[in-house]
């Protein structure tokens, strides 16, 4: 999705960790701020059964290169803070890395999955409280301009607890059949990285907010957003990217053309590819009258002119 208003220049995306496929995206729409609220873009993504990225980046029409603070929340809790320096074209979340919760020592680093959420008619069996449905299923990025100053001190920064398991919603509440979990544990040397201070432009303030509302193919047509199995997702147009900037496949560049001025177009090319066919036959027929009557010329001892009327 592309944001729009005073924060237009920035794309925010969700793709496939393996293939690097952008997932579908439907009902693309643009909300202006209102009071302390910033101005948002939303749509409904389809989900995929692969490890996800979460991905941002400056387009390169952005004049604006101050330092952002970006928060990607996940299903309403946060993922993770990170430092966009302004010299920097992109951010992503492709991995979390927590403490090892096997009681060893260290680090594990997991992806990032959408899971099917079980449910049940017990109620001593349900986790989730039914305020939690309200942000379950989104994916939400938050741009606040800044500055920031590394401080001397490194450190080792962890990603927010995301439980893989042990969710249960209740069978009357459940209107998201999916969430996001962390799976493929492995561990993970974790490197000591620089520390930053954020100071915003002012208390609070916002400048966009991306909302992804991640449901399966088959609740997206329940819910009416595809009408069909068939139905082809929206691609906004992005703008070009020069060579020096992100490598991404460009959408195809499509245009509309009259149909009887392509009939006009295939006629006269018909014409002018049947008249240089005439010419190339006249030329070899010339060509091979011309060297019969040289040849026999020569043979009698004759002096001929070739020199042709339009020669003259």
């Amino acid at each position: 999705m592309l944001s729009e208003g005073k924060a237009v220049g920035f794309e925010a995306w969700v793709d496939s960790k393996e293939d690097k496929i952008r997932l579908n995206e439907y009902q693309v729409t643009h909300h202006l701020a209102q009071g302390e609220k910033s101005a948002y873009v939303e749509c409904y993504l389809e989900t995929i059964d692969q490890p996800l990225r979460i991905q941002i980046s400056r387009l390169p029409t952005l004049e604006d290169r101050r330092d952002i603070k970006v928060s990607t929340h996940i299903d309403g809790n946060l993922l993770r803070a990170k430092a966009w320096l302004g010299g920097e074209v992109s951010c992503r979340w492709d991995k979390i890395v927590q403490e090892s919760a096997t009681g060893e020592e260290g680090f594990i680093t997991s992806s990032l999955h959408f899971t099917p959420l079980p449910s049940t008619d017990d109620p001593t069996k349900v986790t989730f409280s039914p305020n939690v449905l309200t942000t379950l299923g989104t994916i939400e990025i938050i741009l606040q301009v800044g500055s920031y100053r590394a401080n001397r001190r490194k450190g080792q920064s962890v990603s927010s607890a995301i439980t893989s398991g042990n969710r249960v919603v209740d069978e009357k509440e459940r209107k998201l059949p999916y969430a996001i979990s962390a799976r493929n544990d492995k561990k993970y040397d974790l490197p000591m990285l620089m520390h930053y201070t954020f100071t915003p432009v002012s208390t609070g303030s916002r400048l966009y907010r991306f909302l992804f509302k991640y449901r399966p193919r088959p609740s997206l047509i329940h819910l009416g957003i595809i009408e069909s199995e068939t139905q082809e997702p929206e691609k906004p147009f992005t703008p070009p990217t020069p060579q020096t900037s992100l490598k991404r496949k460009l959408p195809p560049f499509t245009t509309e053309i009259d149909l009887e001025d392509k009939e006009d177009q295939v006629v006269g090319s018909q014409r002018q590819a049947q008249r240089i066919r005439y010419l190339e036959e006249r030329i070899k027929i010339l060509s091979s009258s011309q060297k019969e009557t040289l040849e026999a010329a020569m043979e009698n001892g004759e002096v001929i002119d070739m020199t042709s009327e339009d020669d003259i």
